[in-house]
């Protein structure tokens, strides 16, 4: 049993049931790659020059659109790189939560879990719904989120249980589905977007972190979701170690016994 929940769970986070080859680094002689230059063309008029001064001006307008495109070229590819570093910063960062997962603090490890989730996407409030094998579910919110819309109502229930069902990452404006339109619409902050990240194996879902929005807020594109979706694989081990264990539950952890603060509590369930 043990040894076919690691080949699931390899299988959840790599996409194979084997690793290939460790990756060799090249050696410090070894040349590296040429990269292609960027080439900027500016279209020049076809009439004939009439004049120097007329070429002279040509040949400057061609210049200033030319460092025009430049600069516009040079602040996208910085804003790439930019979004590079800061996503794998986000990534070694959960790869640090995943690494210290407690199993003395699970709610914890939860929340720290789920604060990687929210920062990477911006969300305005945050929670993770755990789903247990046996039934029954639990809820983690990120402070100072003081209760879940869709944890407290049958349509909310069933809402979730059918984002379980997709398997994958999505994000949705509540104008655009009138079942979350409705269960956002007395939510306290004013929510108007929401995005699921599963977080599971191949198998079955272990939780849901439910990442919501105001209409302030931008909700994630298809390349943050799929960021999202390499965060959810970081967590994929500990998260179904702790599903999988018997003991100890969320409601268990003396983190969970202080008060509403803490966010914890037991949602309805549909």
């Amino acid at each position: 049993a043990a040894f076919a929940w690691a080949q699931s769970a390899v299988l959840g986070i790599f996409g194979t049931e084997a690793l290939g080859p460790e990756t060799v680094l090249p050696a410090p002689n070894d040349k590296v790659p040429a990269v292609a230059p960027r080439i900027i063309r500016v279209p020049v008029p076809e009439s004939p020059v009439k004049s120097d001064a007329d070429g002279e001006r040509r040949t400057a307008e061609a210049y200033a659109e030319a460092c025009t495109a430049l600069a516009e070229a040079l602040t996208e590819v910085t804003e790439a790189r930019d979004q590079g570093r800061s996503r794998l910063a986000e990534v070694r960062r959960a790869v640090e939560v995943a690494n210290s997962w407690s199993a003395a603090d699970l709610a914890g490890s939860v929340r720290r879990m789920l604060s990687c989730f929210a920062e990477a996407a911006e969300a305005a409030h945050a929670s993770f719904v755990v789903w247990r094998e046996r039934g029954g579910s639990e809820l983690v919110r990120l402070p100072p989120f003081e209760a879940d819309p869709l944890t407290a109502s049958a349509l909310g229930n069933g809402y979730l249980v059918r984002a379980a069902g997709r398997g994958v990452p999505f994000a949705e404006e509540a104008q655009d589905n009138l079942d979350l339109k409705a269960i956002l619409e007395h939510s306290r902050p004013p929510l108007t977007g929401l995005a699921v990240v599963p977080v599971r194996l191949p198998s079955r879902v272990l939780g849901l972190a439910l990442l919501y929005f105001t209409d302030q807020d931008r909700l994630p594109g298809e390349d943050l979701l799929q960021h999202l979706s390499l965060l959810s694989a970081v967590f994929v081990t500990p998260v179904a170690l702790t599903i999988m264990s018997p003991t100890p539950r969320l409601d268990a952890a003396p983190a969970c016994e202080s008060g509403p603060s803490n966010g914890v509590k037991r949602p309805a369930h549909a």
